[in-house]
């Protein structure tokens, strides 16, 4: 698996490397961290001025090689570094699909609700734009739990982008004792009380279906729960799970494959991106 870490030396981009490496098992994977020069001056430059910027330029790139390679080293990881020039997202996008990336790891900025619902710029561009399956990598919620087994909450609803989002965690390897936990959220009238399950017998039978998709899954961990709840908003739901579940990550499939579809995603998954306390991995679907 060839995984891109997007680097600028940030705690963000720290937390990415870090997260990445915690839950993924020790295999072999091709790791390269990028960091583009983003720096834009405005007017005209003379060259003294210019060959500031530049320099400028390298030693924020140098910096962010540093902290990453140093990060790495830590859970015995290394990695291919590339330098870039340009727009952030653009560079990180291209140069994603140039290099036929499985996996690009981006850091989230900042914790609160209004920073989750903001995401980030390049975050949010590099989302929408990628063809490549993306991790985005927030602080931990509960620092207490990152030295525990990772629990991971993956969204199912039968379609074809949760069956690739279970094939795609096969091929990611996570670390042995990660905690699944696999969710479908079935509607029910708004006007339902509560208390009161609407239809006992389609959640038994959706649990039993979902007992039998899992059966494969469970070959590759072993670790594995399936939960069936009704609720009148699925995204609000798996967010909630996670949160209630100390989740380290959920993980979602993409709907969008075409140019239009990869801009606007879907609004549960959107919602999940941008409202979710841990950190989300969007799986796209391969053509």
């Amino acid at each position: 698996m060839k995984v891109l870490v997007a680097s600028d030396g940030s705690p963000a981009s720290l937390d990415a490397v870090n997260e990445y490496c915690r839950l993924s098992a020790s295999n072999p994977h091709e790791i390269t961290i990028l960091t583009v020069d983003d720096v834009q001056p405005y007017g005209v430059l003379n060259e003294e001025m210019r060959r500031n910027v530049e320099t400028l330029q390298k030693q924020i790139a140098s910096e962010a090689f540093a902290a990453s390679e140093a990060a790495l080293k830590k859970h015995g990881r290394s990695a291919n570094y590339v330098e870039r020039s340009g727009h952030a997202a653009n560079e990180i996008v291209e140069w994603t699909e140039k290099n036929h990336v499985d996996l690009l790891v981006v850091g989230a900025r900042g914790a609160g609700f209004v920073s989750r619902l903001l995401l980030g710029s390049t975050s949010d561009t590099v989302v929408c734009h990628s063809k490549s399956s993306v991790l985005v990598v927030r602080p931990a919620k509960h620092p207490d739990n990152v030295e525990h087994s990772p629990h991971v909450t993956v969204a199912w609803d039968g379609s074809d982008e949760a069956k690739a989002a279970l094939e795609y965690l096969k091929s990611w390897k996570l670390v042995p004792d990660a905690r699944i936990s696999i969710l479908t959220v079935l509607p029910r009238p708004r006007v339902l009380p509560e208390d009161i399950v609407y239809d006992p017998k389609h959640l038994q039978e959706q649990k039993s279906q979902l007992d039998a998709v899992c059966s494969e899954f469970r070959k590759h961990y072993h670790n594995v729960e399936v939960h069936v709840v009704e609720s009148t908003s699925a995204a609000s739901t798996i967010v909630g799970f996670a949160d209630r579940h100390s989740s380290s990550l959920v993980v979602i499939g993409d709907k969008g494959r075409s140019a239009i579809q990869r801009i606007l995603i879907g609004s549960v998954a959107r919602h999940i991106l941008h409202t979710a306390t841990c950190s989300v991995l969007m799986v796209k679907k391969a053509k």
